[in-house]
């Protein structure tokens, strides 16, 4: 039969695509008297298989194109041979450099610096609309990937900058320079869709609005969950309590701590502070979360949450890779409540050595520090208070196994 030469769209089941004639395509099917026919399409290191069917009682012209993509042979480097991110951590000074952090001219002062500039936060610490907890994460480091990835109008911010006193002789050198955000193009357009799709009324604080009924679902079951497991305590109603802090986790507290919950500062802060009360610590979850993970997201070297699971878990191709890391999908149900007790230990180290391994705590105030203790006091005492009025060791310990477990896998 004739070569048959097709330009126009094939619509294949085993791929989310179609190819076009604009692909530059071209498809040579040789069909056969048997009304069926196989041949292939290489183009752009894709190989595509395609089977012709002609079905029964029906024209050629209605033939069924069917498309099977396999990849082509393509060299690929392994993970092993990529080369792992290496950088001086941001809050430390950069060697053989003078030492901001220690240096006696400086030690007392609130200083930042931006985009090469350092400044005195001091006289912006009444007028932050954050308030001061979050103003705080500024102190001590470059906070400029902190300043651009918060500000939904980066003209504001930078505004406030021009109103505050310059260190003229800081050794602005000696800063970790921070990721700056505003470079990019790409991050440049989406934050501006953002604030003409999403919140048009400028300065009105929409973008911390709304989230009111949310709340109060989740602290409500939150609330009911413990008042299952404080009278009938046991394996089940752990289980539904870890449920409900790790609803509390995923939510209220990470925005609460984020300053995203309300334009009122105490609400965030109250919010952010159930941390505090499912077992986690506000205070290291803001330098943790948002100076180590938000501005240095996945850099395996200044991203805690990359690689502070190590070894036990492995979530980067640039780490070492170890022989049980190939069963890491099966065993880590079992990993993650190891590590919720692992973060106990951190928060009290952390409290002592003013580091939560991805940042130092260079801002955090005595009161912030204070919420660490009270936190772990509050946590445990809701956890074990069953036993005070009559519930058994052996089930107040099973539920609390039960709560670790299924908030941590949550």
């Amino acid at each position: 039969r004739p070569l048959v030469s097709v330009k126009h769209r094939v619509t294949t089941r085993t791929m989310a695509a179609t190819i076009v004639s604009s692909a530059g395509l071209r498809l040579h099917a040789r069909a056969k008297s048997s009304g069926a026919a196989s041949s292939r399409v290489v183009a752009r290191g894709v190989t595509l298989r395609t089977r012709h069917v002609a079905p029964a009682r029906l024209s050629r012209a209605s033939l069924v194109t069917r498309a099977v993509a396999t990849p082509a042979p393509v060299t690929v480097p392994e993970p092993e041979q990529r080369v792992a991110i290496s950088a001086p951590r941001p809050d430390v000074a950069m060697p053989n450099m003078q030492d901001p952090w220690n240096d006696p001219k400086w030690k007392d002062t609130k200083w930042t610096v931006y985009r090469d500039v350092a400044y005195d936060l001091q006289p912006f610490y009444d007028k932050h609309p954050g308030g001061e907890w979050l103003l705080n994460l500024a102190i001590g480091r470059d906070c400029t990937a902190l300043i651009e990835s918060y500000h939904l109008r980066p003209e504001v911010s930078t505004a406030r900058f021009s109103k505050l006193p310059v260190l003229e002789d800081f050794p602005v050198t000696a800063v970790p320079r921070a990721p700056r955000p505003n470079d990019s193009p790409l991050y440049n357009s989406i934050r501006d869709r953002v604030r003409k799709e999403l919140f048009p009324r400028e300065g009105k604080m929409e973008h911390r609005m709304g989230g009111d009924g949310a709340a109060a679902t989740i602290i409500g079951t939150a609330v009911a969950c413990y008042a299952i497991y404080a009278n009938f305590t046991g394996p089940i109603a752990g289980a539904m309590l870890g449920l409900a802090g790790a609803w509390i986790g995923l939510t209220i507290q990470h925005c609460g701590n984020h300053g995203a919950m309300s334009p009122k500062t105490w609400v965030n802060n109250a919010l952010g502070m159930t941390d505090d009360l499912i077992g986690g610590s506000s205070l290291m979850w803001r330098y943790h979360h948002q100076v180590s993970h938000h501005i240095h997201c996945n850099d395996n070297a200044l991203d805690q949450d990359v690689y502070t699971a190590m070894p036990l878990l492995r979530f980067d191709a640039r780490q070492p890779k170890k022989w049980f890391h190939r069963f890491q999908h099966i065993y880590l149900f079992a990993a993650f409540p190891l590590m919720q007790l692992a973060f106990q230990v951190g928060d009290i180290k952390g409290l002592f050595t003013r580091d939560c391994e991805g940042a130092k705590l260079h801002g955090a105030t005595a009161l912030e520090l204070a919420t660490v203790v009270i936190g772990k006091i509050a946590h445990f005492g809701l956890l074990l208070g069953p036993l005070a009025w009559g519930a058994s060791g052996t089930a107040v310990a099973a539920g609390v196994a039960s709560f670790i477990a299924g908030q941590g896998m949550v």
